[in-house]
């Protein structure tokens, strides 16, 4: 189902060899601070282990009424 607000949106898929955080996120938030968020969180991980791999896709949605 989709509902107002109608427009332009980005849907995100990561996949990470190991969690990118403990949880769930919110099915919706600001692009600005959740890319923020993964590429601190994508930075510690590759840090910490060498053999991090991660891959990401992304889509424009439109959305209408």
């Amino acid at each position: 189902m989709v509902s107002p607000p109608f427009g332009r949106e980005l849907a995100v898929a990561y996949a990470s060899t190991v969690p990118l955080y403990e949880g769930l996120r919110a099915p919706i938030e600001p692009a600005e601070p959740y890319l923020a968020c993964l590429r601190g969180r994508i930075a510690e991980l590759k840090a910490e282990n060498p053999d991090y791999k991660g891959d990401w896709v992304y889509m424009f949605v439109e959305t209408h009424e």
